[in-house]
């Protein structure tokens, strides 16, 4: 099972440089992404996914988003986080 996580984790932090992620980390019920200011993401995929997600995201002049997640066990961050990035990639 460890071998899967690691698999996870590994694929997760390829998104995460493709996107200019330069930290993600765990801040209560939310996961944050805070983003290099050259990401690639456009300001469009982020503006539709503030609309999209009607209070479940938020986004700050510090190019930090907040995703609010329903599980926080280590499966439910991991699977949170795999698709919030794919999303925005």
């Amino acid at each position: 099972m460890a071998a899967v996580y690691l698999l996870e984790v590994m694929r997760i932090r390829v998104l995460l440089k493709g996107l200019l992620v330069k930290e993600i980390e765990l801040a209560g019920a939310d996961l944050v992404l805070s983003f290099h200011e050259r990401t690639p993401v456009s300001p469009d995929a982020i503006t539709a996914l503030l609309r999209k997600g009607k209070g479940k995201y938020r986004f700050t002049p510090e190019f930090r988003l907040y995703a609010r997640i329903s599980d926080s066990s280590f499966d439910g961050v991991l699977l949170e986080a795999r698709n919030l990035l794919k999303s925005l990639a």
